[in-house]
């Protein structure tokens, strides 16, 4: 296929190695990811990422279009990868966050049950396939034009690929790259003997949709100020989450979702559910969930 950039190369650099492209033959946008090639770890990591997503076919799911591999462009001083993927004209859950902070609002509790049935919906499908995401946070979420489809998306992570423009992550003796902030205390435990399992992603779920409804990081206060980076890291290894009431106040409906989040933020790894499959049922979003059980197979 051939993709022309839209805009010129310094957007891989100033985008962690993204940038959004024209695919001349379909007429679409499409997200361009690229790679500089200066080891064989990176050059496996992302053709494995690659493989990944084109054995995904799931609504909810970041489509895979093509892999470009060891191509020189003309702006390029080396051989590059590069991974084509579907195009969210919404930017990611990151992006939802910021915006509703400019906008004085929170997300609503219709909203967030909404974006929460598509995730379960999508890590059911990855988990029943044996798939762990291993590093979601609302960056890695992201949003279609209707600004309420949501689609799980780099599953390499951007630390995997090892993009132009890296970001801090954390890694254990079983090579399990994560975002700090993001990450399992398991992942952050001294030793580094997390293993890959769904209840890694089931951590990250959690997370993500605490922040979804409270535009603040689940870990982020200390005695009621804002937390310094480390001390939000010892805040997650020693579970001291920020409830939800005690930021939007108590509700029957605030409850059930701090019911959920607090099964799934245990700091024990072995008290969380095993995988998404074992979430469906969960009140919070079930009604939203059956719904989608007609449109795919989860």
């Amino acid at each position: 296929m051939t993709v022309t950039l839209l805009g010129d190369e310094e957007r891989f650099g100033t985008n962690q190695g993204v940038a959004e492209a024209f695919d001349t033959a379909t007429g679409e946008t499409v997200i361009v990811k690229a790679l500089f090639i200066q080891n064989k770890e990176g050059w496996t990591n992302t053709k494995r990422e690659a493989e990944t997503l084109r054995q995904l076919d799931h609504a909810n799911v970041v489509k895979f279009v093509d892999f470009l591999d060891r191509h020189t462009p003309e702006w390029a001083y080396g051989s590059m990868c590069f991974i084509i993927m579907e195009h969210c004209a919404g930017g990611s859950l990151a992006d939802w966050i910021e915006k509703m902070k400019a906008a004085g609002r929170r997300t609503t509790l219709d909203e967030a049950r909404v974006i929460a049935a598509q995730l379960i919906s999508a890590l059911s499908y990855c988990h029943g396939r044996n798939k762990v995401h291993l590093d979601l946070k609302p960056a890695n979420i992201f949003v279609l034009g209707d600004f309420i489809t949501v689609k799980i998306g780099d599953f390499g992570s951007a630390q995997s690929v090892r993009s132009i423009q890296q970001t801090m992550t954390t890694t254990t003796g079983e090579g399990i790259k994560s975002t700090p902030l993001y990450a399992a205390p398991e992942i952050n435990s001294p030793d580094k003997t997390a293993k890959k399992h769904p209840r890694l992603d089931i951590w990250g779920f959690a997370l993500i949709l605490q922040e979804l409804l409270t535009l603040e990081h689940p870990f982020a206060r200390k005695e009621g100020r804002p937390a310094l980076f480390f001390e939000i890291i010892t805040n997650i290894q020693t579970g001291k989450r920020t409830p939800l009431f005690e930021i939007l106040g108590e509700t029957d409906e605030i409850e059930e979702f701090e019911t959920l989040i607090e099964k799934c933020t245990k700091v024990e790894s072995s008290r969380r559910p095993r995988n998404a499959i074992e979430l469906r049922n969960e009140g919070v979003f079930v009604d939203f969930l059956q719904r989608m059980i007609g449109r795919f197979l989860i």
